[in-house]
Order: structure tokens, then C-alpha cells, then sequence
């Protein structure tokens, strides 16, 4: 009778964890659309106001540039919590293509010279043209991650540079900036989840300790692994990556 007793509760809390987790995947949809697609239409107006013919004043300016910050911040954000979601489903599975890894890189550094103009640090990238059999979007998020990190703990009026070598099967690109070097202390906890240095960054952004591990978890998903090495005015992280 007590196993019977036993096996009902059992049986009804499964019940109630398969529930959840479909509160949890419903959940995810909507912030996938329902919130992310507003921080799109906001991004998309301010690059319109900000190439309108018509010079804005200096202090438009500055709020536009500070606008454009808080959505990419909460845009970032968004696309942290999915993508830590996919990984820890097991849900994501590279996609891989015949691509050029020069024009990713190119996309992103792009995508943060708004960020980086803010301290006034330089983006300088020589990545020559390779090809890599992966996958276009775990790499964007993972240079994404690797370069706004960069941004993060860069001195004002600086440079991060980003260089490549191509191996007989493996590609290696390094992403270096300039800045205080990281605590040897701390070198164990730069890959973990939800850990977030003591070291500050250098205007005050914001740091959720999400970044290194996801570009980590999507590397290692590739086949590949980061690598951290100090240097003596900032940071150098070494991206290993396959060929094929």
C-alpha cells in the first residue's frame, strides 16, 4: 500500500516537472519574440535618426550613442539566456558550411565599433582570408563574446587586435587588449557560469558572467577550445578552432 502511496506522488511530480518545462519553453518563445523584437525596432530607429542628412547637436548625440548602448545591452542579454537555454537542452547541433572566418569577424567587429567608440579604442583586425567547415552562427556569438569582453576591460584610447594563424588542421586566432591584467587568482573562474571578476571594467558596464562561458560552451560544441593568456598591459584569449 506505502509503495503504491510512493509510486502515485512520484508519478505526480513527474507530472508537474513536465509541466514546468513547458511553462519554461513557452516562456522562452516569447522573450525570443515578444521582447527581442521590440529591442530590434528600437535599434532600427536610432540608426535611422542618426543617419538622417539633418547633423544632430552634440548632447542628440550623446543621447542617441547612450540609447544605442542600453538596447544593445538588453539584445545581448536576451541572446545569452537562449543560448544558454539551447546548450544546457542538448537542443543546439552545429550547422556546418563551407565558410570565410575574415568576413564573421568582419561582421562582428562591426557590430561593436558603437561599443567601442565609447572609450575611443581601436579595432584592428588582420585576419587573412580561410575558409572553415563550421558553423556561421555559433562562430559570430563566440567573436562576439570574445571582442565585447575586449571592450569591456580595454583602457579608454586604446587598441584590441585581433590576428589569425592557419595550421596544417586547425586555425588560431587571438583577440588582445589593452588593460589591467586579470588576477592569476581568478584564471580559474573566467569559463564558469555566472561568475563575475573582481577585476572592473573600465566604464562601468555591465557584467552578467555569462559571456566567457558561452563562448566557451559554443567552442568546445565546434570542437574547439579558448584559451586565456595574461599579458603585461591587458589580456590575450587564444581561439582554437578546426579546419573541417
Amino acid at each position: 500500500m506505502e509503495e503504491v502511496k510512493n509510486d502515485k506522488i512520484i508519478s505526480g511530480l513527474k507530472e508537474k516537472l513536465i509541466e514546468l518545462e513547458r511553462e519554461n519553453k513557452a516562456l522562452l518563445k516569447i522573450i525570443s519574440h515578444d521582447i527581442k523584437s521590440p529591442f530590434n525596432k528600437l535599434h532600427a530607429l536610432v540608426n535611422l535618426i542618426q543617419m538622417d542628412e539633418e547633423p544632430l547637436d552634440e548632447e542628440r548625440n550623446k543621447l542617441l550613442e547612450s540609447m544605442a548602448m542600453v538596447i544593445r545591452g538588453g539584445r545581448d542579454m536576451i541572446n545569452n539566456l537562449l543560448d544558454l537555454r539551447a546548450l544546457e537542452d542538448y537542443e543546439v547541433k552545429p550547422k556546418r558550411n563551407d565558410l570565410e572566418l575574415s568576413d564573421i569577424i568582419q561582421r562582428s567587429v562591426g557590430g561593436m565599433k558603437a561599443l567601442a567608440g565609447r572609450k575611443d579604442i581601436k579595432i584592428d583586425y588582420d585576419c587573412k582570408k580561410n575558409h572553415v567547415y563550421s558553423d556561421a552562427y555559433f562562430l559570430f556569438r563566440i567573436f562576439d563574446h570574445l571582442i565585447s569582453n575586449a571592450i569591456k576591460y580595454g583602457k579608454k584610447q586604446s587598441v584590441i587586435t585581433i590576428s589569425s594563424k592557419k595550421l596544417e588542421k586547425e586555425i588560431i586566432i587571438s583577440v588582445r587588449n589593452e588593460g589591467v591584467p586579470i588576477p592569476k587568482n581568478e584564471w580559474g573562474n573566467l569559463f564558469k557560469k555566472f561568475k563575475v571578476l573582481g577585476t572592473k571594467t573600465t566604464f562601468g558596464e555591465h557584467s552578467s558572467g555569462l559571456g566567457l562561458y558561452l563562448a566557451q560552451a559554443l567552442t568546445e560544441k565546434l570542437n574547439g577550445k579558448i584559451e586565456y593568456h595574461p599579458a603585461k598591459t591587458g589580456s590575450v584569449f587564444i581561439l582554437k578552432l578546426p579546419l573541417w
